[in-house]
């Protein structure tokens, strides 16, 4: 039987024998003939290969027959991995907040006014046993004010029934924060935000290392030190806790993350119930998810049990709230999103370009400027990138990280102007990376998951339903608060793109320009959240002063105000001193009448410094400034507090 015969029946190809000739005189160190070979490429690289094939034995011999030193491993050197380092960089992070929140705790005031209203909601719950949150209107407050017209919680943030009132706020996170204040005091209420904001660490790099343990580290570190991720860990809110809850439905439900498609639905649905349930602007977090789910048909059955689950965790929530506040959606959550007939702006122009803010500060002009060039030169590198795709490639990538370098650099000279990052831009510049287009090549594109494609499309989803559903973009913060469901995402998809990146670099300057970029980043988010933290310091001391000052006012005083956050900075005066904010100088005529029923002789007035408000000259008229009681409070805006007693005849 003859060779092709041999090979026919033993299902060899030509192609195979060949190969198989060809390693055996590679095994031996001959030269192939090429006129004896139908393929002569394989049969010069066999030559090459069979010749330097002595030289290869002899060397092999020789670095067998040398003994190694005692202690020496034949093992080449490790690189540093950061990936070993994750675990700890987590309990690193998480001791920084605990020292942070540790640091503040001295001083009792809060970031935000929506705290101090809780925290009187809080009290109020407590004093009724748990049985009611709500509040009877008593004391000498509603003696001086019967029709509870110059209440300190008037609307919007507050509805009455008859002389009942009752915060607008969710409840469910209420009542928890009351069991925490019962157990421990003030510093309790940090637990929940404190313990969510080291937990959306862990679940961050838990999901960083399926990628590599590169990509885990980064991400810990981009988003517990370089985003608004810290701020809001340390700060009495519930924003991170339904960030957390978002994040675990996410990955429960988004594929290749489990395989169980009934159990994690169903838990998705819970976590997306407990976090709308936490705070009411992450409806349009679920909305987004459940936008993902139906575009996939293959994900219709998820779809079914996440909103199963959802159900199950609206149910009990949404009754308690029909009965107890008359709207299943609750107070804030009508306020914020519910559009009303008399609001005929809700839809406006004007609004969507206010909301939009939360993701661009539009009006900062050097945000104009680096948006401007870098859309000009991002529209010339893509054209160029058309006719000269390799130099383009290299070059586009560079521009791309120049341009977010200079994005950086303006977020630090901002804020470090008094500039108050309320965008994403600036508030977490390190999510600018999950836009880098240009040094990624095709075949990485064509080979990503359909994770990345459905957690991108999840982001453009939650700003879009942001910007047109909401009604308030979240106010004086630091940072988009009704965005920090994205911050976890999309730090996670802007760090994983620029692994890809560096590891795919073409070039030297291209490696080195995306670190820069990285770097860079994280720097500058680091140093807008350690301004952040100095701020959160200012503001809670100088709330803090303020309530001691107005508690510090002699027997039978009642405090004044015409400005309506002072109440709500200010909340341990409510159950000590009688509290009124007089808008009107009609309003000050009938308390003023009220206050001589009563016998008042002295009012404390709280107001803006520096300025004469009709408050202040109504009262003037029949009432004087007592020597040595004008305080100035630095608080922000700055205040002033005055006592005022009746102008002898």
């Amino acid at each position: 039987m003859n060779r092709e015969n041999l090979l026919r029946l033993t299902g060899k190809s030509q192609k195979a024998s060949n190969r198989f000739a060809v390693g055996n005189r590679i095994a031996v160190g001959m030269r192939c003939n090429p006129l004896d070979c139908r393929n002569p490429q394989d049969c010069r690289k066999a030559g090459d290969l069979g010749a330097a094939a002595p030289a290869r034995a002899k060397l092999a011999q020789a670095s067998s027959l040398r003994k190694l030193p005692e202690g020496e491993s034949s093992r080449k050197p490790r690189r540093f991995a950061p990936g070993s380092f994750t675990w700890v960089l987590v309990v690193i992070v998480g001791a920084l907040y605990v020292g942070i929140v540790l640091a503040l705790s001295p001083c009792r005031g809060f970031w935000s006014g929506d705290a101090g209203v809780k925290l009187w909601q809080m009290e109020a719950w407590i004093a009724n046993g748990w049985r009611t949150p709500w509040a009877s209107y008593a004391g000498a407050n509603a003696v001086l004010d019967p029709d509870h017209a110059l209440a300190p919680l008037g609307a919007p943030f507050a509805v009455w029934e008859g002389d009942r009132v009752l915060t607008i706020y969710t409840l469910p996170y209420i009542f928890l924060s009351s069991l925490l204040l019962s157990a421990g005091g003030l510093p309790a209420l940090y637990a929940p935000p404190l313990i969510a904001g080291v937990g959306g660490l862990a679940l961050a790099a838990w999901v960083g290392r399926r990628f590599s343990g590169r990509v885990a580290f980064f991400v810990v570190l981009a988003l517990g030190l370089a985003s608004s991720w810290l701020f809001y860990s340390v700060t009495f809110w519930g924003h991170t806790l339904a960030s957390v809850l978002i994040w675990g439905a996410l990955t429960l439900v988004i594929p290749d993350m489990r395989q169980s498609r009934v159990l994690s639905g169903i838990a998705a649905g819970l976590c997306l119930g407990a976090a709308v349930a936490t705070r009411p602007e992450a409806g349009t977090s679920v909305l987004a998810l459940l936008a993902v789910l139906v575009v996939r048909r293959s994900m219709w059955p998820a779809l079914g049990w996440v909103t199963a689950g959802l159900g199950l965790a609206g149910l009990v929530g949404w009754a308690y709230q029909a009965a107890v506040v008359g709207q299943a959606i609750g107070g804030q959550a009508a306020m914020n999103f519910a559009p009303s007939a008399f609001e005929t702006r809700v839809w406006s122009f004007r609004r969507l370009f206010e909301m939009s803010q939360m993701v661009v500060e539009s009006r900062q002009l050097g945000v104009l400027v680096i948006l401007a060039g870098g859309l000009a030169v991002f529209g010339m590198a893509y054209a160029y990138r058309r006719l000269r795709p390799a130099l383009a490639g290299r070059l586009g990538s560079t521009v791309e990280c120049l341009g977010l370098v200079l994005v950086a650099v303006g977020a630090v000279v901002l804020v470090s102007r008094g500039y108050h990052p309320i965008d994403l831009l600036f508030g977490a510049p390190v999510a600018c990376l999950a836009f880098l287009r240009f040094g990624e090549r095709a075949e990485s594109v064509a080979t990503r998951g359909r994770w990345r494609r459905q957690l991108a499309v999840w982001c453009v989803w939650v700003v879009v339903l942001s910007v047109v559903l909401g009604r308030q973009s979240g106010g004086w913060q630091w940072g988009p608060r009704y965005l920090t469901p994205l911050l976890g995402p999309l730090v996670l998809l802007a760090v994983e793109r620029w692994d890809r990146l560096e590891r795919g670099a073409r070039s030297s300057m291209e490696r080195y320009a995306v670190r820069g970029a990285l770097v860079t980043l994280l720097l500058a988010g680091a140093a807008v959240q350690a301004v952040g933290v100095m701020k959160l310091w200012h503001v809670r001391a100088g709330n803090d002063v303020l309530a001691r000052t107005l508690l510090r006012a002699p027997d039978r005083t009642v405090v004044v105000t015409d400005l309506w956050f002072v109440p709500q900075i200010a909340p341990e005066v409510y159950g000590e001193v009688p509290f009124l904010v007089v808008r009107t100088p009609d309003e000050w005529s009938a308390l003023d009448e009220r206050l001589a029923a009563q016998g008042v002789g002295r009012v404390r007035v709280a107001r803006l410094a520096d300025q004469e408000t009709p408050l202040v000259r109504s009262i003037s008229a029949g009432w004087q400034v007592e020597a040595g009681t004008v305080s100035r409070v630095p608080t922000i805006p700055p205040l002033v507090i005055a006592d005022y007693v009746p102008r002898e005849p």
